[in-house]
């Protein structure tokens, strides 16, 4: 019967993709847990090649698809090989077995092939990098710990079920930075700080905070210090402009500080007024305290206090003291910081 090309690469398009990628992740990770073992380096990139051209020649032999195997390794390992050449023995072997001895295999119980491999599986268990891990960083003994559960199951799924909960536990940080919040003047205003980069998972979770500390916090006017930034993509960029126009709804003077004017001019073109926007949180203050007619000696209370908080918490709000008030090239500025600055 003849099967038209189109309808089989409908029915295998899907599981192509998921060959592929089960196939490398295998691979690389049985590569790396021996490579961590017996104390050599492994390149992602040149394994990659080597099991895409071993796949492509294989093709043209009806193979199944080419990847490295955990219960192979582990015979290997447990028999001292130490050079390819040990998959040229093996294949030849192979070969020898399936042409004269496959009838005599048939009385070899399951039992007995089983605890071979059982027996060269035990030596890949780590118990030191567990207990390594446990005193590090408990969060990375998740994925150990549910890949090695569901690949009871079935490994393939085990390793996609580590990898998925992998991927979970590096974006929440990004889904969710942290943010240091400290109320100055008397309440009247407050600053709050990013501590890494500000992408477009954690976009929505600082315009939420913003926008709740101008609808709840009764503040006058809020300073987003983001002078740790060096990216925003556009996540970010609407995220800020959102802000900043529920702030005007509000009645909260916003300051929005970035130490780059190339993040500036994104922000322009992302609809944020540049009068929003300083280059330093000394130059941010002083605007916030013309905006909202305060005098300069409460900017410099407010520095102080911040100077205060900081020596406290042990962090670093970039004022040291009230020298940072004396004016700068390009630091302070009368108007919009991308205008002509004042010296």
């Amino acid at each position: 019967m003849h099967v038209p090309a189109s309808m089989m690469i409908g029915k295998l398009i899907s599981g192509i993709f998921i060959v592929a990628i089960m196939g490398y992740v295998e691979s690389i990770a049985i590569a790396k847990a021996f490579a961590r073992k017996n104390n050599y380096k492994v390149d992602p990139g040149q394994e990659l090649y080597a099991i895409g051209v071993a796949s492509v020649i294989a093709s043209f032999f009806h193979s199944y698809p080419i990847t490295g195997s955990f219960s192979r390794t582990a015979v290997n390992a447990a028999s001292g090989v130490q050079t390819p050449a040990g998959g040229i023995i093996t294949g030849v072997v192979v070969l020898i077995a399936t042409q004269y001895l496959t009838p005599i295999f048939k009385y070899v119980p399951s039992a007995a092939l089983a605890s071979v491999i059982m027996l060269s599986a035990i030596s890949m268990f780590d118990t030191d990098g567990i207990k390594h891990a446990y005193h590090v960083n408990k969060m990375d003994l998740i994925p150990l710990f549910v890949t090695f559960g569901v690949c009871f199951y079935e490994i393939a799924i085990g390793i996609a079920a580590g990898l998925m909960v992998s991927i979970a536990i590096v974006l929440y940080p990004h889904a969710r930075p942290k943010l240091e919040k400290d109320n100055v003047d008397g309440g009247k205003g407050c600053i709050i700080k990013l501590d890494r980069g500000f992408d477009f998972p954690g976009a929505e979770y600082l315009e939420d905070t913003l926008i709740a500390a101008a609808t709840y916090g009764g503040y006058k006017w809020i300073v987003c210090d983001l002078s740790k930034i060096s990216h925003l993509d556009l996540g970010a960029v609407d995220a800020l402009h959102t802000a900043a126009q529920q702030c005007k709804r509000k009645n909260v003077c916003l300051r929005i500080v970035l130490p780059q004017e190339d993040l500036h001019k994104k922000l322009i073109a992302g609809g944020v007024d540049r009068e929003t926007m300083s280059l330093t949180l000394g130059s941010a203050l002083v605007q916030v305290g013309k905006q909202t007619k305060g005098s300069p000696e409460q900017h410099k209370r407010t520095v102080k206090s911040l100077d205060q908080d900081s020596s406290q918490k042990t962090t670093d709000l970039s004022v040291s003291d009230e020298r940072d008030l004396r004016p700068r090239k390009n630091l302070f500025v009368e108007g919009p910081i991308l205008g002509e600055a004042t010296v």
